[in-house]
């Protein structure tokens, strides 16, 4: 759910401010890959939130199907749609 896409975007932004005010105030260390992988979590969980769900393409109003049967008339397989 969008919620809970948002939540976990708020709480990895809020260990990056949190771990850059560590730093402004010295008591931490600027650890490169920690915050490269916090703002990694960023950028997917926002990719993923952006990017939606897969739409079907239906086919065009008023178009009717050709179908064509195999030898034992099971087999069906549109030809086109005209």
């Amino acid at each position: 759910s969008l919620d809970g896409i948002q939540k976990n975007v708020g709480e990895a932004l809020a260990v990056i401010v949190i771990f850059l005010g560590q730093i402004a105030a010295g008591s931490s260390v600027f650890d490169l890959c920690a915050f490269l992988l916090a703002c990694l979590v960023v950028l997917l969980v926002r990719i993923y939130g952006l990017a939606g769900k897969a739409k079907v393409k239906s086919p065009e109003a008023g178009s009717t199907p050709v179908m064509a049967a195999g030898k034992n008339g099971s087999d069906l397989k549109v030809i086109s749609n005209v």
